[in-house]
């Protein structure tokens, strides 16, 4: 087994959840017969645990019972909605990137904002779950991202990986602000919900633009033998 890992985020870094997640919320606000959220709002929460995402656009506290109430109105919409898409969802060159690294025996992991169950159940519908041998959720920490305490479970997961063999690769300054308070390296990529402007705020080790360019700054920075790109 290598002594190097890699963590990745979820949406908006493997799977194109973004525009799903915006028509989620705003069923779920309809639904409950709340005033309509503008996308943009929405859209600016992604990457965000559910509590604090509702939290914020309702303007209540996290524990509210209405917050509550409406994280368990999106998740019944999720099922509906994202599940029966997922494998439509899956940006380009993940599915060939994720086998490539997989074949290298490299560990792969996965520290979302989302709960574990919802993550576990997207993986699982897009088919990508057995590349992860580790999935740590929100609901699994006490502090989310961009809190350190998501990525150092992940690397106790991963056998007691240390935090100087590890990438993490996200689309939010939420991810890269977890990588740097870890001190592992990060990877950035442009394709997701945070610009590059915003990114580059946050101090990333490299920049991506697309899935196969992140496959190949791991295969530098772990000096990875080469081998053929595994086409799917």
């Amino acid at each position: 087994m290598s002594k190097n890992s890699v963590i990745f985020d979820l949406d908006g870094t493997l799977i194109d959840t973004p525009r799903a997640i915006i028509e989620t919320f705003t069923q779920t606000f309809l639904t409950m017969g709340l005033a309509a959220q503008k996308a943009e709002d929405i859209r600016a929460t992604i990457g965000l645990p559910l509590e604090k995402a509702f939290s914020r656009l309702l303007n209540l506290p996290a524990n509210n019972e209405l917050v509550i109430q409406c994280i368990n109105q999106y998740q019944l919409l999720f099922k509906e909605i994202i599940l029966p898409k997922a494998k439509t969802l899956i940006f380009p060159g993940v599915e060939d990137g994720l086998a490539t690294l997989s074949k290298q025996e490299l560990p792969l992991a996965i520290a979302t904002s989302k709960f574990y169950a919802s993550a576990d159940a997207l993986l699982k519908a897009a088919g990508l779950r057995d590349y992860f041998s580790v999935l740590v959720g929100a609901d699994q920490v006490n502090n989310p991202k961009p809190d350190p305490e998501a990525g150092y479970l992940t690397l106790r997961k991963l056998n007691n990986a240390s935090v100087e063999n590890a990438i993490m690769i996200g689309d939010t300054t939420h991810d890269l602000k977890m990588a740097n308070a870890a001190g592992m390296r990060s990877i950035a990529v442009t394709y997701g919900i945070h610009s590059l402007p915003v990114l580059r705020s946050a101090n990333p080790t490299w920049i991506a633009d697309t899935f196969t360019d992140v496959v190949n700054i791991i295969a530098e920075a772990f000096q990875l033998k080469k081998i053929e790109a595994v086409i799917l």
